[in-house]
């Protein structure tokens, strides 16, 4: 919690005992970084690459209510590691990983956004040496077979739909006043001074 008068901020949530960051393996750096949504006196909170959501009260001690699992296809994400390594390859799992990447709730449905995560393939193919050439076409057609994507699941966790939102930023999207916004995906040949918000439905 950050208080905006005086700065002063105050750590309410750390990782339930049943997360995977409680197992005492080893995680790449933002493996965890959090995404979380308040609808009324909740907290809905998901851990990075874990694909769970973590309910939490609103009001202090912030205890934790109830916990729904996602289940998103194709979704392959670090489980972490029993060693620490320095080795390159371990925080190459940031890139190569699955993350949930935002969290939104809307009347009765939560709308996720995600990275599924590569296959073990391209995971290997990623720390073959590579001319600069080679590196952007193989990074270009990563992007293109690994689109982030957005779900939706119902309050029960049930998915109901999971689709590639082509055109726009899947992780961007923003919830004010009860209507969801999402930016539009620039073009990478025409450099433009501005960038255009969309406000989109269900």
């Amino acid at each position: 919690m950050l208080n905006p008068k005086t700065g002063e901020n105050e750590p309410i949530i750390s990782f339930p005992e049943t997360s995977i960051f409680r197992s005492g393996k080893y995680f790449f750096r933002s493996a965890w970084e959090p995404f979380y949504t308040v609808s009324g006196n909740l907290i809905y909170v998901v851990f990075g690459v874990e694909p769970t959501i973590y309910i939490f009260q609103n009001t202090k001690p912030h205890s934790l209510v109830s916990k729904i699992p996602l289940e998103l296809p194709d979704y392959r994400y670090y489980k972490g590691s029993d060693t620490y390594s320095d080795d390159v390859r371990f925080f190459g799992h940031s890139r190569t990983s699955g993350k949930i990447r935002n969290i939104k709730k809307l009347d009765e449905y939560f709308i996720i956004t995600y990275f599924p995560g590569y296959e073990r393939l391209d995971i290997e193919e990623t720390f073959i040496s590579k001319s600069p050439e080679e590196a952007r076409l193989f990074w270009d057609r990563m992007r293109e077979k690994y689109p982030h994507r957005i779900a939706i699941f119902d309050t029960n966790g049930n998915r109901l739909n999971d689709f590639e939102p082509k055109g726009l930023i899947a992780s961007s999207i923003v919830l004010r006043n009860g209507e969801l916004w999402i930016l539009e995906k620039p073009n990478e040949e025409i450099e433009l001074d501005y960038f255009r918000l969309f406000r989109v439905g269900l």
